[in-house]
């Protein structure tokens, strides 16, 4: 009586929309790997327009230096060599309306890649290794996330703000499992979530919109089990619940 559960559900479900992490589907290996073409057809229209699928530019060693070409999946691209023949930078195309913009360092590992795709836009920035280890993105719904990674590429936290304008910060387990959530709303309840390993948030504290803490200790499906807080009076409140009802509350 008095005592409300907390209310992360909204931001539970904004969360877990927007868990869409580094899904862009840029394709690294339309940058990086080009096929020589055996036989390039070039036609020419009155001397005006010349036609092919792949075009080299050598230098005055007969190096490649830079490589304008379509692959036989649609996929487009235009890449910059040194004198080496290593990729420096490259931009491309693929077929679903992916563009992206990538830059290497002297070993040929991408440092740098820009990109845009059908869910939204992306920087990503990369380690010695070639791996990403940090990326921003602005999904199509306007929802901006900042994604800190392992060695791995694996998202290990996240900074976002929800469609409704709610910033959250995200921690995650080496399997991307959430391990700890911690929001804020403007005029609504805040808190700090701990989740359990079957990815539900298992223990929540909040703080009501007028400064009342409430603790949570969630079941299985989100299901509150026991609640523990500050009633509207200043009094200390507790409930348990069983199958969905209340079996116990105090006072």
């Amino acid at each position: 009586p008095g005592l409300h559960p907390p209310a992360p559900a909204r931001q539970i479900r904004a969360l877990r929309r927007n868990m869409r992490i580094i899904t862009l589907g840029f394709s690294i290996a339309l940058l990086v790997t080009v096929a020589w073409l055996e036989n390039i057809e070039i036609t020419k229209d009155a001397g005006t327009e010349i036609r092919a699928r792949r075009y080299y530019v050598v230098d005055s060693h007969g190096t490649d230096r830079a490589l304008l070409g379509i692959n036989d999946d649609g996929s487009s691209g235009l890449s910059l060599l040194d004198k080496h023949e290593q990729i420096l930078a490259a931009i491309g195309s693929d077929p679903n309306g992916t563009s992206v913009l990538s830059m290497y360092d002297s070993r040929g590992k991408m440092r740098t890649m820009m990109g845009v795709g059908p869910t939204g836009t992306m920087l990503s920035m990369h380690g010695a290794a070639g791996v990403s280890r940090a990326s921003l993105e602005v999904q199509n719904d306007g929802v901006p996330l900042l994604h800190m990674k392992d060695s791995d590429g694996h998202p290990r936290a996240q900074l976002m703000a929800d469609d409704m304008g709610t910033p959250s910060l995200t921690y995650f387990s080496n399997n991307r499992k959430i391990l700890l959530n911690l929001w804020a709303h403007d005029d609504a309840p805040y808190g700090l979530q701990l989740w359990s390993t079957r990815n539900d948030p298992g223990v929540s504290l909040v703080l009501e919109s007028d400064g009342r803490p409430v603790l949570s200790l969630a079941g299985a499906e989100l299901s509150s089990r026991i609640w523990a807080g500050i009633d509207e009076n200043g009094r200390p409140s507790m409930a348990m619940v069983g199958k969905g009802r209340p079996v116990w509350s105090a006072p």
